[in-house]
Formats: structure tokens, sequence, C-alpha cells
């Protein structure tokens, strides 16, 4: 027992890894989203410790302990790993991360429910995911007060260290849901009750501020929902209503003050409805296997520019597109049916199992999840963040109703291996990855190719690799370098067609010599993005950089 005691606290200690520190780290970059993005490497880090730590659990104890719904969970692995089989190569490739971040959202579901906490180790497991919002809140504060020391992290409304407004609406509302659960769900020690009070006045001051619908909204069905869960704690409600109350107030006086002026640049809402609309068409030329695992990009600007030869006056957008914004939609495309088929009938499934069947906590654990799941629904917060798929996972694992089975099997030293290679292989890829993060700032700073030798990790950022080393063989000029460059781009604009691809392939082969092909590129590029400034000009200029750095990270 004193064992298990050890390794229940060292998970903890693993998730406040994540929760305090790794999902808050900034480091300067050039935008787009999963590994692009600094904090995203820190915090596969700290998940790669807390899957460590659980895999460890399983070792000691020599039992498995799961429920059905994890055996569902496995099917709708399956359906979703199946189109595999019969996409193509190369685009198959680009989807391997992909089913990386699932096999990691399993098993941090599974190994979760592996533990067993006391009443204060629940606690502070909740307060964890508590702080986590309420640090990213008081740095969407600090933006929104243009306080110097946040100035370098680059925002057009506050964004945390995530760097997307949608993306930190989403965890502040999962975070208050989750204060809001405590403060209504039990009596609290002082230290934590003034805790989750301050959560809940802080992030919601930042979610108003925000701006973001897809967070207000997701913020609002879990308040509801958990009102009514609770509508028998009248004065704990009067008290988080007082709450809320304060923070439209300071909200209030906050937006119309000079300092938050410049804020109201809220995107437009059509252009979503026209992806949806070209996505869904998609999906109808074919609904049994879908266009192939990783062919969403590619297929999509074709259509559109189809749609847009027909429709010239469709709401566009001019960069490229690699997700629908909507999680069904995108299986649906490179899938078929047979994904979002699995996803919608265990959504189902999972949801009645928990309004039957599950306990007062488990159902508000579930209303905590619901902003993130309506975000999957707008966006595609899981490929932007670590952090929210951990944060779905660690919510879906404490939602879990039903009984808890358990299969006792001796067990080898496999899990603890496993354990020891994940930290050994992810660690070091990770700091790898920031490294070459660093490096492509220091070429743009320099202007030089010099940095771009000392990358060593490609693999975690191939798109900004390519076209940052396709950039600089075109500033070499000799004829071997723009060979190379016009492979790198050939090889983007196959898998990842965009604007910077077709310019970085233009520019190769005008200066190759090669000016018809040039020409026909060109008019392949504006074919695909009619709309885009960079190819207006009957000649384009070449670029000093990628016309894709920083990537558009529209909020729609």
């Amino acid at each position: 027992m004193a064992k298990d005691g050890r390794l229940t606290q060292a998970y903890l200690a693993a998730l406040a890894l994540l929760w305090l520190l790794a999902m808050h780290y900034y480091q300067p970059n050039g935008g787009g989203a999963g590994l692009a993005l600094a904090f995203n490497s820190t915090s596969w880090i700290a998940i790669s410790l807390i899957l460590a730590v659980g895999l460890w659990q399983l070792q000691q104890q020599q039992t498995l302990h799961y429920t059905r719904t994890d055996l569902a969970l496995l099917a709708v692995l399956l359906c979703l790993a199946l189109p595999l089989l019969w996409s193509d190569a190369p685009w198959r490739q680009t989807g391997y991360d992909r089913y990386l971040g699932l096999i990691a959202l399993a098993a941090l579901i599974l190994l979760h429910r592996q533990f067993v906490f006391s009443r204060a180790q629940k606690q502070r497991f909740w307060a964890l995911l508590s702080v986590a919002a309420l640090i990213q809140a008081l740095i969407a504060l600090g933006q929104f007060l243009a306080i110097p020391l946040l100035a370098e992290i680059p925002q057009l409304r506050p964004s945390g260290t995530l760097q997307q407004t949608n993306v930190i609406a989403s965890l502040l509302a999962s975070g208050i849901a989750i204060s809001a659960y405590q403060r209504l769900s039990l009596t609290l020690p002082n230290g934590l009750l003034w805790l989750h009070r301050a959560v809940i006045l802080t992030a919601f001051t930042a979610q108003l501020l925000i701006l973001s619908r897809t967070g207000l909204l997701g913020t609002l069905l879990a308040l509801l929902g958990l009102g009514l869960l609770y509508r028998t704690q009248r004065r704990r409600l009067l008290e988080l209503g007082g709450l809320f109350g304060a923070a439209l107030i300071l909200a209030l006086l906050l937006q119309h003050s000079q300092v938050g002026a410049g804020r109201a640049n809220m995107a437009e809402p059509g252009y979503r409805t026209v992806q949806y609309q070209l996505s869904a068409e998609l999906f109808l030329q074919a609904p049994l296997t879908g266009h192939g695992i990783g062919q969403f990009q590619s297929r999509y600007a074709e259509h559109k520019a189809q749609r847009l030869a027909q429709q010239p006056d469709l709401t566009q957008y001019s960069s490229a597109s690699s997700h629908p914004h909507n999680e069904l939609l995108f299986w649906a495309v490179e899938g078929g049916v047979l994904p979002p088929l699995g996803l919608v009938l265990f959504a189902l499934g999972f949801t009645l199992l928990v309004w039957r069947r599950g306990s007062l906590a488990q159902r508000a654990a579930w209303l905590c999840s619901v902003p993130i799941l309506l975000h999957t629904q707008t966006e595609y917060p899981l490929y932007h963040s670590a952090p929210h798929l951990a944060l779905l996972a660690l919510l879906l694992s404490e939602a879990t109703p039903g009984t808890r089975l358990s299969r006792h099997a001796p067990l080898t030293l496999l899990p603890k291996l496993t354990a020891v290679l994940l930290v050994l292989l992810i660690t070091p890829f990770m700091l790898t990855n920031l490294h070459t993060t660093y490096l492509g700032g220091q070429y743009f700073a320099e202007g030089k190719a010099a940095p771009l030798t000392r990358i060593i990790n490609p693999f975690g950022q191939e798109k900004i690799v390519n076209m940052l080393m396709g950039s600089a063989l075109l500033k070499a000029g000799h004829p071997q370098a723009l060979a190379q460059a016009q492979a790198l781009a050939e090889h983007e604009v196959q898998l990842r067609p965009s604007v910077g691809a077709y310019l970085l392939l233009y520019d190769a082969q005008r200066l190759s010599g090669q000016t018809q092909q040039a020409q026909a590129t060109l008019a392949q590029a504006r074919y695909h993005f009619p709309s885009a400034p960079l190819l207006q000009p009957s000649e384009p200029t070449p670029p000093t950089r990628s016309a894709d750095w920083p990537p558009a990270s529209p909020t729609l």
C-alpha cells in the first residue's frame, strides 16, 4: 500500500508539472498549431511522465482496471484506423501523428483509471485543472492590459500562451465549469474554496474580454447543466451568481477602458458555413471510403477551386485549409462514413450511460468536458493543443460510469520498460523540436541559412522546415540548390497545397529557367487561391520568406 501511495503522489506530481508549468511555456515561434507551438513540446514531455507513472502503477498492482466503455473506445479507435488500409502514400504518412495523439488520449483515459484517490487527493486533482485555467486567465488579462512583459506573445485578442483565442476560451470554459462543480458539490477546505472562487471570477472576466463565441457558448452550456444538476444548492448557486455578476461588471469596466481598445476584430462567421458545405460535398463524392487519410487539404483546395469557378461570389478565405473546422467532417472526408459513425455512436452511447447510470460527480465531469467537445465541432483544439487532449481524456475518465472491472495478470517488466522508453524517446524529441523552432527564428532574424544547417529534428515541423529550407536554397541561387528547393516545393504542393508552397515552386522554376513550368504553376496557384494578395501581381516578387510564415490561424 505504501508503494501504491507513493505512485499516486508521483502521478499527481506529474499532473502538476503539466498543469502548473509545462502548458504555460512560451517561446517565440512562427505560429500555426501542434508542435509548431512551443507549449505543446513541453506539454508532451509532461504527458510522457504522466503515462510513465500510470504504466509503473500497472506493473506494481499486477491488475488492469477497466470498464466496458474502454472496450467501446477501443472499437472506435479501430474504426478510425481502418481507413489507413486504403489510403495512399505519401499522404497517409502525414496522418500518423494524429493516430499517436489518439493512442495517447486512450492511454490517459485507461491509466487514470488505475489510481484510487482519497478525498483530499481528488480535491487536489480538480484544483490542478482549475489552476491551469487560472494561470492562462491571468496571462490573458495581462495581455488585455498591455503589460510589457507579455508583449512578445503575438495577439490580436487575448490568447494566453496558447496563441489562439478560441483555444484558450474552451480551456477557460472547462476550468470555470470545474471550479463551479467543486463549489456546488463539496464543502471545501478554506484554501480550495477561495481558489475556486478566484478561478471563476478571473477566468470568466477573461472569457468575456476574449470575445470567443465558442468559449462563451461552451461556458454557458456547462454552467446551465451544472445549475440544473445541483439545483437544490440554492445558497451556493446564489454565491456563484454573485461571482459571475462581479466578473461581468469587471469585464465591462475593462472593456470601456482605453487599454482595452482595439480588440473588436471578431472574424466573420460566413466562411465556416461555406467550409462545412464544401466539406460535406467532398464527403458525398466518396461516402464509403473517403478520399484517404491526409488528403483533406489537397482535395479541399481542388474542390473549392471548382466551386469558385462555378460560383464566383462564394465566400472564400485566401489561405489553405488543412481541417474543415469540424472533427466529424474531417474524418468523413478522409475516411468515409465509418470513422464519424463510430465517433457519433460512442458519443451518444457514452452520454446516455452517464445520464442514466452515472453519479452526480460523473455527470458533472461530463458537463465540464462539454466546452472542449463543442470546440471540436467548430475548430481543431485537439490538434492545436496537447493540454486540451489531456484535459478531455481526464474528464472522460472521471465521467465514466459503470462497474470498474479488473483483470489480474502477472505482468513482466514490459510496462516499466515502456514507461522508461516513453520518457527517453519523447523528451529528447520535444527538446530538439524546441531547438528547431529557435533556429527558425534565428534564420528570420539573421537572414542567413547557417542556423538551418544546425537543425537535428525536422520531423516535428516538416512543413515549416521544408519551407524554410526552400527559401534558404532559393537565396543560394546555384543550380543544385534550386533543384533541391524545387523538390521541396513540389513535395509541399503535392501534400499540402498552399500559397507559400506554390510561390516557392514558382520561384524555383523561374530562377532555374523553366519559364513555361513556372507560368503553369502560377496559373494553378491562382486557380486554387484566387483571392490571395501575393498572387495578384502578374509577376509576383520572390518572397524573402514563406508566404505561410507565420501560418494563418484565423478565428472563424
